[in-house]
């Protein structure tokens, strides 16, 4: 959040949880400055951790069990020689 930094951000946090428990005391933030640009910038507070945050319940079509990796091939293991430019080739 801009004018909030990392050392006044991470007391608030500790204090009170979450995000959503921050703004319900945000009055009681003694420092002027910091409860003032908390209460300008609620929206974009919660649009960052909307933003941020990972979506676990979304439906993933896919048979994870069918993901298994196939063994490598020896064109595989001579193409990854070349490109990390070992100079070694495999055995034939």
């Amino acid at each position: 959040m801009k004018g909030i930094g990392e050392k006044t951000a991470i007391p608030l946090i500790q204090k009170y949880g979450t995000l959503e428990e921050l703004y319900k005391h945000v009055e009681e933030i003694p420092q002027k400055g910091v409860r003032e640009k908390l209460i300008a910038n609620r929206d974009t507070a919660f649009l960052s951790k909307e933003l941020v945050t990972i979506e676990t319940s979304a439906p993933v079509p896919v048979d994870f069990h069918a993901l298994r990796a196939a063994p490598p091939t020896r064109s595989d293991c001579s193409n990854c020689s070349m490109s990390w430019s070992s100079g070694c080739s495999p055995r034939r």
